[in-house]
């Protein structure tokens, strides 16, 4: 069953694999994979389990500084060697998952930023950085300083 579309906004789009809820950037440099069950630490800490890219530039790969698996064994927190960015999305390469000694495959995800994320910087552009209100008052503001006349400093405008 889908959710409804306000429910979207909030929660952004399904993993792509099954094993995989959900995936994330946290911070600067680090995404974070959640799964649906532990998996085991021996598979989750070693680096080379997984490959990350910009969507953008598949030849360049990002360089990992480390792995931590939380204590409930369910979310890993990848860390890079360099900021990442954001904007553009990445793909996760996550091989071989390892859970309860149970192999449940490749997975091949997707990170962008989430949509409520993209709408909450249009509406702040919108209201704040390009309002019309504000730019022309600002624009007109020298000329209310020196004409003392509205009238006048709107001609002048």
């Amino acid at each position: 069953m889908d959710p409804p579309g306000g429910l979207f906004l909030f929660a952004g789009c399904d993993s792509e694999h099954r094993f995989v809820k959900r995936t994330a950037f946290k911070g600067a440099n680090q995404i974070v994979v959640t799964f649906a069950g532990p998996v085991d630490e021996p598979w989750a800490k070693k680096m080379d389990h997984y490959a990350v890219y910009e969507k953008q530039d598949p030849d360049i790969l990002l360089s990992l500084a480390g792995v931590s698996l939380s204590p409930d064994k369910t979310t890993v927190t990848l860390t890079f060697q360099e900021t990442l960015n954001q904007e553009q999305p990445h793909v996760l390469s996550v091989k071989e998952i390892q859970s309860q000694g149970k192999p449940q495959g490749t997975a091949l995800l997707t990170v962008k930023k989430a949509y409520l994320g993209y709408l909450l910087s249009v509406l702040l552009g919108a209201m704040i950085i390009k309002n019309f209100v504000f730019t022309k008052y600002l624009g007109l503001c020298v000329f209310f300083g020196t004409s003392q006349k509205k009238s006048t400093a709107v001609g002048m405008g």
